[in-house]
């Protein structure tokens, strides 16, 4: 009667195999976390800058430094 399954060898070498797909994708992976963390900051400077303009249309001066808040800005 022949058992059905891996052996234990083919089960380490799938193993070996996506570890070094994981070593392989790995720089690239912190390199899109990256970028994507520096284009939300920017989006975010941007909205606060668009924002500031507004209020400054609406009563002809930017706020005090005091008066602003980020609850108030998101």
């Amino acid at each position: 009667m022949r058992v059905r399954g891996f052996s234990l060898i083919e089960l380490m070498v799938v193993i070996g195999v996506i570890a070094i797909i994981n070593i392989v994708m790995m720089p690239s992976f912190t390199s899109l976390q990256r970028s994507a963390k520096q284009l939300s900051a920017k989006s975010s400077a941007r909205q606060i800058m668009v924002l500031l303009e507004q209020y400054y249309f609406m009563n002809q001066r930017y706020p005090d430094g005091d008066m602003v808040s980020i609850s108030m800005i998101i």
